[in-house]
This record gives C-alpha cells, sequence and structure tokens, in this order.
C-alpha cells in the first residue's frame, strides 16, 4: 500500500525465475518474473536487487553463490485452533521435550502452538502431521485438562527460515537476522539477501536494508520507517468502506456468520488491495478464512460477489472456488469442529 502510494508498480502473484545480468555477465541488474495471473514474463531493472525470499532462500540465491552450502536452516511450526478455552494467554513448557508453547485467546477461538521440527522440502507444502497434534493436543490437556482439545476447527503450518547453526537443538537456533553482500562474498555486485529473521521482525529488517541499500547508491536519505505509522493506520481506510457502502447500502451487510468482515471489505480487497483469487481475499486480506468454517459457508456468496468486481467469467469463478477448496484443505485435514 505504501509503495504504491509512492509511485510503485505493484504485481502480485509473480514468480521469480532469475536475475538480469550486465553485458559482463557478473553484475546483477534486476530480475526476470512470471506473472501468473495476467500471463507473460517481465525483466525488471534495477540498480540494486534485494533478494528477501524467506524460507526459498537456498534456491533463490544459488545462481549468485560459489558454493552450495546452505545459508538457512528451515523448521516448521504448527498451530491448532480450538474453540474458547482460556481468556488469558498462558506460557507452557512441553513434558515431553521441555520446549516453550503457548495457549492464547484469538478472534474468539484459542490457538496452541507452536511446533518446533526440522523441515525439508517445498516450505509452501508445509502443513500439520499427526505427531504435531498429537504432541500440542497431549502437552495442552496437561495445562488444561476441560479444554475440547478433540475439537479442532483448523490447523496451520509455516517455515521459519532460520540463519543456519548446526549442532542445536531446533528451538535453540537464533531468531535474528544477516544480510549478505554478494559483492563481498561472491564477487557478484549489485546485489544483497536477506538470511532469517521472522515476520514480526520485518519493518526494522526493512529499514536496515534500505539504509544499507542507499548508501550503496551513494544517497544520504536513510529510512524513515521507525517514524512512520504502518500504512494504512487512521481513518482512510473507514471512509473507503464509507464510499463503498453510500453506493450501495447492501454492501454493509457481513459477508458470513462467522465473521464480522463485511461484503464492501470484499469490494475493497478486490478493487483496491491487488486480491486476484479468493484466497487472497479470505486468507490475506480479510479475516473470514481465519473462522471456523473458513469461509466455506459462505464460499459460493464470496465467489459471486468477487466475479462481479473482477469481472470473472462462470468457468473462472468455478475453477477459483476449487482452488480455494484445495488450498484449505491442508489446514482443514485435522478438523473436527
Amino acid at each position: 500500500i505504501d509503495a504504491a502510494a509512492h509511485g510503485a508498480l505493484v504485481l502480485n502473484h509473480a514468480r521469480a525465475t532469475g536475475y538480469v545480468r550486465d553485458a559482463d555477465g557478473i553484475r546483477v541488474t534486476g530480475a526476470r518474473v512470471v506473472d501468473k495471473v495476467g500471463g507473460g514474463e517481465l525483466e525488471i531493472r534495477a540498480r540494486y536487487t534485494v533478494n528477501a525470499t524467506g524460507a526459498w532462500l537456498d534456491q533463490t540465491v544459488g545462481p549468485l553463490r560459489r558454493t552450495g552450502k546452505p545459508l538457512l536452516r528451515l523448521t516448521k511450526g504448527t498451530h491448532l485452533v480450538i474453540p474458547r478455552a482460556t481468556e488469558q494467554a498462558h506460557v507452557l513448557f512441553a513434558k515431553r521435550d521441555g520446549r516453550l508453547f503457548f495457549v492464547l485467546p484469538w478472534n474468539g477461538y484459542t490457538i496452541v502452538g507452536t511446533t518446533d521440527t526440522d523441515y525439508t522440502g517445498d516450505p509452501a507444502d508445509a502443513e500439520a502431521s499427526e505427531d504435531d497434534v498429537a504432541y500440542l493436543r497431549s502437552e495442552a490437556a496437561r495445562a488444561f485438562p476441560r479444554a475440547s482439545l478433540d475439537r479442532i476447527h483448523f490447523t496451520w503450518a509455516g517455515v521459519r527460515a532460520l540463519v543456519r547453526v548446526e549442532g542445536v537443538s531446533e528451538g535453540e537456533v537464533s531468531r535474528k537476522h544477516a544480510l549478505l553482500d554478494h559483492q563481498r562474498t561472491d564477487g557478484v555486485p549489485g546485489v544483497l539477501s536477506v538470511i532469517g529473521g521472522k515476520i514480526t521482525a520485518y519493518r526494522l529488517i526493512a529499514q536496515e536494508v534500505v539504509d544499507v541499500v542507499v548508501k550503496r547508491l551513494g544517497v544520504t536519505t536513510l529510512s524513515t520507517t521507525a517514524a512512520r505509522l504502518l500504512p494504512g493506520a487512521g481513518e482512510g481506510p473507514q471512509r473507503v468502506l464509507d464510499a463503498i457502502v453510500a453506493g450501495d447500502p447492501a454492501l454493509g451487510a457481513p459477508v458470513c456468520d462467522h465473521a464480522a468482515t463485511t461484503r464492501a471489505e470484499i469490494v475493497r480487497a478486490v478493487r483496491d488491495e491487488w486480491a486476484a483469487t479468493i484466497g487472497d481475499v479470505l486468507l490475506r486480506r480479510t479475516a473470514v478464512g481465519l473462522a471456523a468454517c473458513q469461509g466455506l459457508d459462505c464460499l459460493d456468496a464470496t465467489a459471486d460477489l468477487i466475479a462481479q468486481v473482477a469481472r470473472w467469467d462462470p468457468s473462472r469463478r468455478a475453477a477459483e472456488i476449487a482452488a480455494y477448496r484445495s488450498e484449505i484443505a491442508p489446514m482443514r485435514k485435522f478438523a473436527t469442529a
């Protein structure tokens, strides 16, 4: 949002496929990307390129490095979402391995998590396993014997991209990040990689990256992130929603009985926030997909509204519904409630 406000072209659902080099084939001068929504391949030119590809970093830095030694240690974290079991946040230690985990009130439900186990494979394929679920259930039951731990609304799992450390347990690996200047390490100027870190620290990491890059470019103005509100803070977004509802009062109604999200918010997500799929809307622009039903109870109505705004034909609408069901299927593998 902030980038667009400052003139950036925002390209959602774009896959980086390689680097663009100068005439000598050494300096990185941008990247090639495939537009998975609009189709076609683009070359994006840049005076300096930042690789912030998270858990996929070892794959994307391969063409730049002199050595194939991994930079990351990937670990998987799984969470359970169960009916409300507590009004307070609890920090607990698992009897099995002594690891710290949490039981938290969230969105009218309770979150139990997280696990921390080494992970191999594509981070996009991470999902809860039977062992993950059994571990979290049994450990939480020790502290909450009357909680409905046999009832699971859904699970989610993600992969942490940690700076690689050998010889320690998963939970002991530092969550700190590092910056890799490929000119110094690999003789490839024009590109910087971000290794590790956590999404909770993304603004500080981004500020550090920007300050390093602008110095490389000879710019004296540094990042102003620390002194600025998050993009979208204030009354601006509400005014946009009010204007949408003023044009069609029916859009002020909730889209789902299990979430407070209005139909106007669905319209805004597609029209103003680059949402291109049902998953974008329900999981990444609103919290409908994080309700107990994950938007399945209102899926047809949501698809109709998105199709109207995005001008999907019936075949595209049907394909998007199928894609959303497939996207959340791993999250519902252990759903019992």
